[in-house]
């Protein structure tokens, strides 16, 4: 049975006005933010936070940030299927279910795909897309579903089935309950809309039904339509509307069990294409009602009021258009508008927070300029405004009514200028006028009386740019000029007093930016160069400059606003950040954008009644708050998406009312607000993970990179994603959902397992990259901040990310490595143990051949001791023979003893052998090459050996295919080889056999050497033992004759060294051929000679034979070298280094042979010590030693010794270098004589003897001019005994002391006579001579004539240089 309900009829009051409320305000979205189209179908937000706006031209999803469009393409099958949709809707899944006038579609948030099919299709058969009129969840995970013609259809999470609901009803309905045309899901409630305008209320529970109601109020079921769309509010209250062809809204209240019809007139008469197409509920509770052409609605079903919105031509804040297709609410409160063919539209309470104030040009009655430059309140509480182009505008606030006043070039009572920049309301009711360039004006009783500059009266205004005016405490009337200065108005005279720059107790500029005056009367001015505080006190003016760098001064010179807050403290804006002023310091606190100010222009400051402080900038307003501690601010940005004005604001343009309210103008109008009426509400954006980017690649969903499926689904629906170990580089993108400023949107991300610390970005930066990540998982949380800037509730997107190692490193490989490593573990005690076994075997091996090299390591050792031993006495015996074949003409004798010298050399090479292996063995023996003749030189060697072989009848024969060949090489190592390879020729050659020598080109370039025998042979296996150290062939028959085993070692290394080789070519029985190859280049015929050096005799200057040291430690050595050195020099004998030295310093020898080896001190610490004493230093010193290796030549000379001579050596050598030594250092003293001359630095220090020489010589040069200088005075500067100078500068120069002194000062005389025009006796006196008789005579036999004539031919000489010159 149908129920009747009262009608009741709601009127609409139309709310008009020139500025509209703050509530009013919308903003738009149009195609050009991105919007596929500006007809709108639908509206839809879903469970992740996307707002979906179905098109005619696709289906746009937006983010806050972006759109991303879906159409239709023909080549995709899983694009979109219609590009219209009609209505959107979401099941418990997230899938998206999309209307068409036909048919349902179905979207995946997974995959981001459409289609046709739908698990719920699956399930039952019976529920097909052509129907579906409706879709809800109930966010249980339950889904309920409306279709057309089947009914209600239930999908239970739980039991994850779907069937077709029956309800439980005591009365049948009045119609079919299978035609569902909309439903709405509460808590407990299930509400039905049936076709016929029927509501059924069924208990979710037990589904019973609990009552019907007739929505059409008595109306016959046929004239129903069947498109009816319902909707539930907060309070359970009903709405029914027919979107398509029905202008009435059906309202029911369950609390008066009423049923109230809303219907879109403006008057009783109907219009009927203004239909109902959308309803929604703000966070009011009220009711919001789109129309078809009758704008939009606003319901107060508490009252039964509404209020209508329509678009405004000009006014981009009004609806966009009349015909509202959608209506949306979001999870943050905001409603949205769709429109037709004008975009969407948003509003939010907080988005339109600012009365905002401005004209357009289509209301002339109420136009004026948006340009706003200043304010002013009178008694009534309304406002005076100054704008920039348009003169003075009264604004009556009660009426909304705008009033001007302009410039009337011919009524002088009119304003001076239209460009008004300063107003001021004095405590007389005086309006006081500042104008740019058309000077002061004051506003009384409709008329305006100017005040312009005067120069013929002192006390008119300075100047006609009036910035600034202020009454301070005493009710004095202060002006602040651009260029004038500051002037105080005088009432008496009608005049103003003038304070310049310059001036004594003035300002420091004359341009004026800000006047204040503050609770203690003082005045505080802003100028162009900083702050001046004019104290009312002791009347005199302080200033606060700005200084780049110094802490606590003013941030900048261009002070634009001063104020004082509810403490007492005074803040300054200035063009680079907020100064706050310490009274007792004198210092500023300064704050910035880092502090949280939008701008660093700070351009006006205004207090509010709460203690805060309203700052404009050129980037928005700021509500800074501050505490008790002034170092800390916190500020509250707000700018054109809260409904300001614009972002800048001009300079001056705030006023503070007297209801508590504040004003702010700019560019674009103005803005009055109560400060407490602002709110800031706590709001945390959710963070969606949009876009994923892999080596700069953007990743699809379903994309397969490296064989890998990265995206399964949506990166945002993604709980962890896997990448290959390649795929470490990538970038995410990320957005929060933040309808409100997202361009203020900051984040923070952190990489767990990779980053320690979170990461803030800057505004406007969407991503986060990483290079170079090692394989490991990771955890990647992105989150952004709270509306109030607070970081501690914010939701987090999380993504895991895992990076997988390559395939070496993975798991199985590890496995792999595992198995190989057993593997290799038994395989390795398997060779351990074969290698114990075998190491015992080894061990004894090794000890035996341990044992064979320490023997022949003892052996080598004991004979290279021994061949130094053998050296001396060696000497001994050649050195005599030597001398003795000289002498002896007795044939038989001389035979003797040349058989003695024979053998001596034998043995002599037989020691070298021995010492050469020894230096082989420690690398220290060295190639000396030296040109010469190879042919002629192996020639003579082999020469030595005619005599012993014709001793055993061996036909020896040498020949050689080449007349010469010169080249490079060490001529006593091709003499080792040869002897040796002549030497075993010889041994293992039978009497009678024969052994040739013979010389050719190789075939490898260079020369071949072939010494071929016919002895015993050698067998092919130990061809290359024989070579080897120590090798003797216990088979050999000859073993009895065999050498030492080194021979054939050495001649290797020999060859070696030069680059060539030596083999064998033998069998036993058939003799043996020693080839030698030597890759030696010849060179032109230029041969290097060795000879002896043939010195003259030559005879001492000084009186006797010189006299030479002999140090020895070997009694009968030194004994033969004092004995035979006797016969030319007087000789000292030591036995040791000490007693050498002392000798040396006592008797100070003109030469010194030492040994080497010797107690006490060997031979190189005696060298280093005689060359380091300045009294011994000039003494030649020859070195005797055993030890040939070039290392101890290089020590000898290094020590200072001037020669070195090995053992055994012979002594016609020994005698020809000591000969030698004394002829050089006479010569030395002779020529020292000769170039003597007084050019201090000419001599080099070189050595102690020159130093010492140099020494002597400045000493003499600086005091020779004295006559009472002597030998006395030259030991006593110099610190040496008499005795010491005469044997040290005799030793060095060849003359005594007394011989030096005078030849020095002759030698200074000399040059005083060619250089000056003295007389003889003047240059005798000043070089150091008493008598000029003496001095003449030393002069001749200095110079071989007298001073006179000296002087003569010395200037005649210079005379004549000249003039050939």
């Amino acid at each position: 049975m149908r129920h009747f309900f009262s009608l009741l009829l709601f009127s609409i009051l139309a709310c008009i006005a020139s500025a509209q409320q703050a509530h009013n305000f919308f903003h738009r979205i149009s195609s050009d933010q991105g919007l596929s189209n500006n007809q709108i179908n639908a509206i839809f937000a879903d469970s992740n936070g996307y707002l979906w706006l179905a098109s005619v031209s696709g289906l746009n999803r937006f983010d806050s940030h972006t759109f991303r469009v879906f159409k239709n393409d023909p080549r995709d099958p899983n694009s979109l299927p219609e590009n219209i949709i009609t209505d959107i809707f979401e099941d418990h899944t997230g899938r998206l279910w999309l209307l068409t006038n036909e048919s349902v579609y179905f979207y995946n948030p997974e995959t981001e795909t459409f289609g046709s099919t739908h698990p719920f299709l699956e399930m039952d058969t019976t529920l097909v897309r052509v129907g579906v009129r409706t879709v809800m969840a109930d966010g249980e995970g339950n889904t309920w579903i409306g279709h057309r013609d089947s009914g209600l259809w239930f999908y239970d999470g739980d039991s994850k089935t779907l069937q077709n609901v029956i309800i439980s009803r005591k009365d049948s309905l009045p119609i079919n309950s299978r035609r569902v045309v909309d439903l709405v899901v509460t808590e407990k409630i299930l509400y039905v809309a049936y076709e016929s305008a029927y509501i059924e209320i069924i208990d979710r529970k037990s589904l019973e039904s609990i009552r019907v109601i007739d929505m059409y109020i008595g109306r016959p079921a046929t004239a129903v339509a069947e498109t009816f769309r319902l909707f539930v509010d907060s309070g359970e209250h009903l709405w029914l509307f027919n979107p398509r062809n029905d202008e009435e809204l059906f309202h029911y209240d369950p609390d008066r069990d009423k049923v109230s019809v809303f219907r879109a007139l403006e008057s009783e008469e109907k219009f009927p294409v203004v239909c109902i197409s959308d309803v929604e509920e703000d966070n009011f509770g009220r009711i919001w009602v789109g129309t078809d052409h009758g704008g939009l609605y606003i319901l107060d079903k508490e009252n039964g009021t509404s209020t209508i919105f329509k678009n405004k031509p000009g006014d981009e804040t009004s609806i966009s258009a009349n015909t509202i297709t959608s209506l949306c609410k979001t999870n943050d409160g905001i409603i949205w508008v769709g429109t037709f063919k004008n975009g969407v539209n948003y509003y939010h309470p907080e988005l339109f927070q600012f009365e905002w104030y401005h004209s357009s040009p289509s209301n002339e009655s109420n136009y004026f300029s948006n340009d706003v430059n200043c304010f002013a309140e009178d008694g009534k509480g309304n406002l005076w405004i100054g704008t920039n182009d348009d003169g003075l505008v009264y604004f009556d606030r009660k009426n909304l009514k705008f009033t001007h006043y302009r410039h009337d070039p011919n009524d002088p009572k009119s304003l001076s200028n239209n460009i008004v920049v300063s107003l001021h309301m004095d405590r007389k009711g005086r309006l006081w006028v500042g104008t740019y360039q058309g000077g002061l004006n004051c506003f009384v009783n409709g008329r305006f009386k100017r005040y312009m500059p005067d120069p013929g009266n002192p006390s008119s205004i300075t100047d006609s740019r009036i910035w600034q005016i202020v009454e301070d405490k005493d009710n004095r009337l202060w002006i602040g000029t651009l260029g004038g200065g500051l002037e105080l108005y005088d009432e008496r005279i009608d005049g103003f007093i003038h304070h310049r720059q310059g001036t004594f107790n003035s300002v420091n500029s004359d341009y004026i930016l800000a006047l204040y005056s503050d609770s203690k009367g003082d005045l505080w001015i802003g100028t162009s160069s900083g702050l001046n505080m004019l104290e009312t006190s002791s009347g005199r003016f302080r200033s606060f400059s700005s200084s780049a760098g110094q802490a606590g001064s003013l941030s900048h010179s261009h002070v634009l606003c001063i104020t004082e807050d509810a403490q007492g403290r005074i803040w300054v804006g200035t063009r680079n950040g907020l100064n706050l002023f310490d009274r007792e310091s004198g210092t500023f606190k300064v704050f910035r954008e880092d502090d949280g100010l939008p701008d660093h222009n700070i351009i006006s400051i205004l207090p509010d009644s709460r203690g805060n402080l309203w700052i404009s900038t050129l980037n928005g307003l700021s509500n800074l708050r501050t505490d008790e501690d002034p170092n800390t601010i916190t500020c509250y940005n707000y700018d054109v998406t809260n409904g300001l004005q614009a972002r800048e604001f001009n300079e001056h343009a705030a006023l503070g009312l007297s209801t508590g309210e504040l004003v702010f103008g700019g560019v674009n109008g103005f803005n009055i607000f109560r400060p407490e009426d602002i709110v800031t509400s706590q709001r945390n954006y959710p963070v969606i993970l949009s876009n994923l980017y892999i080596n700069n690649k953007k990743v699809e969903i379903g994309e397969e990179l490296g064989n890998k499926l990265v995206l399964p689904k949506s990166l945002n629906l993604c709980e962890t994603i896997y990448l290959n170990y390649n795929q470490n580089e990538f970038t995410i993108e990320f957005t929060a959902i933040n309808f409100f400023d997202h361009e203020r949107t900051r984040y923070r991300y952190i990489l767990e397992g990779f980053n320690e610390n979170w990461i803030e970005t800057g505004v406007g930066k969407q991503s986060a990259t990483y290079t170079n990540l090692n394989p490991g998982d990771y955890t990647f949380r992105v989150k952004a901040a709270a509306s109030d800037g607070s970081w501690d509730k914010s939701q987090e997107a999380i993504l895991k990310i895992v990076v997988a190692p390559p395939f070496y490193a993975t798991g199985f490989a590890y496995a792999v490595y595992f198995v190989v490593f057993c593997l290799l573990v038994l395989l390795l005690t398997y060779t351990i143990r074969r290698r114990a076994e075998m190491k015992y075997l080894r061990q004894q091996e090794l000890d035996e051949f341990r044992r064979m090299r320490e023997l022949d390591s003892m052996k080598l050792t004991f004979f290279t001791n021994v061949s130094h031993e053998f050296r001396t006495p060696l000497t001994l015996i050649l050195t005599p023979t030597e001398r003795l074949l000289k002498v002896i003409d007795d044939d038989q004798i001389r035979a003797q003893i040349e058989l003695i010298q024979r053998n001596a050399r034998r043995l002599l090479n037989l020691v070298n052998q021995l010492l050469d292996f020894r230096k082989l063995e420690q690398d220290n023996i060295q190639l000396k090459p030296l040109k010469g003749d190879l042919i002629s030189f192996l020639h003579e060697a082999s020469n030595a050996f005619v005599d012993l072989f014709g001793n055993k009848r061996i036909d020896f024969t040498f020949s050689s295919e080449l007349q010469s060949y010169v080249c490079s090489f060490d001529h006593d190592k091709i003499e080792k080889i040869v002897f040796n390879l002549l030497s075993n020729a010889h041994k293992f050659t039978y009497e009678e056999g024969c052994v040739e020598m013979s010389v050719s080109r190789s075939v490898h370039g260079g020369i071949r050497l072939v010494v071929k025998d016919s002895g015993i042979g050698i067998p092919l296996e130990i061809h290359e033992k024989i070579f080897g150290r120590f090798f003797q062939n216990p088979d050999n028959d000859a073993a009895y004759n065999q050498g030492s085993g080194i021979g054939l070692s050495l001649c290797r290394e020999y060859a070696r060294m030069h680059g060539g080789r030596i083999f064998v070519e033998s069998s036993p029985g058939y003799g043996s051929s020693f080839i030698l190859e030597l890759p030696l280049q010849e060179e032109d015929q230029v041969i290097d000679v060795v000879e002896a050096d043939s010195m003259q005799d030559s005879t001492c200057e000084s009186p006797g034979l010189p006299l030479i040291l002999v140090a020895e430690d070997n009694d009968d050595l030194r004994s033969y070298l004092k004995d035979n050195l006797g016969l030319k020099y007087r000789v000292l004998e030591a036995a040791d280094g000490v007693s050498a030295f002392e000798l040396a310093v006592k008797k100070m020898p003109g030469l010194i042979v030492s040994d080497v080896v010797m107690p006490g001190i060997d031979g190189i610490t005696l060298c280093k010590r005689l060359k380091a004493d300045e009294r011994t230093s000039h003494i030649p010193i020859i070195l005797l030693t055993a030890r040939t290796a070039t290392v101890h030549e290089l020590e000898s000379l290094e020590a200072g010794a001037d020669e070195f001579i090995t053992k055994p050596f012979s002594y016609a050598v020994l005698e020809l270098k000591i000969e030698r030594l004394i002829t050089l250092r006479n010569e030395w003293h002779s020529r020292f004589g000769k170039r003597f001359e007084i050019k201090p630095g000419e001599i080099g220090i070189t050595s102690l003897d020159e130093k010492f020489l140099n020494k002597v010589l400045k000493i003499v040069e600086k005091s020779m001019g004295s006559s009472d200088f002597n030998v006395e005075k030259l030991s006593r500067e110099l610190g040496v005994s008499r005795g010491h100078l005469y044997n040290k500068l005799l030793a060095l120069t060849g003359k005594t002391p007394v011989e030096f002194i005078r030849v020095m000062r002759l030698k200074r005389a000399a040059q005083y006579l060619e250089k000056s025009q003295l007389t003889v006796s003047e240059i005798a006196y000043m070089v150091g001579f008493n008598d000029p008789k003496y001095f003449s005579r030393y002069f001749k036999e200095e110079f071989g004539m007298v001073p006179s004539e000296y002087a003569k031919n010395g200037q005649g000489s210079d005379n004549k240089q000249i003039e050939e010159g």
